[in-house]
């Protein structure tokens, strides 16, 4: 029986600590390398996990100065809106 609690133990914290911070590392290097939709997606997988919800913001936001940059100014606004990251929209330039 304590083998067994034991194990629990371990899969609990494996799946509420270990893998969430992993996953939250792993985005984070997916941001940084500028795949922003990549990020976005595990941000999004990860919930409330730490800022997640913010990063998915700054990833939002790194993608409209993209569009900027490209010149495209209305898409750039448009990638801005409060409700656009929740859709299923994504750059692909």
């Amino acid at each position: 029986v304590p083998i067994v609690v034991a194990i629990i133990a371990l899969i609990v914290i494996f799946v509420t600590v270990i893998k969430p911070s992993s996953d939250y590392k792993s985005a984070v290097a997916l941001m940084e390398s500028g795949k922003y939709n990549a990020a976005i997606s595990v941000f999004k997988d990860l919930g409330d996990y730490k800022d997640s919800e913010t990063q998915i913001l700054e990833c939002r936001y790194r993608i409209a100065d993209n569009a900027a940059d490209k010149g495209d100014y209305a898409d750039a606004l448009r990638l801005r809106q409060p409700d656009w990251h929740r859709g299923n929209a994504s750059f692909t330039g």
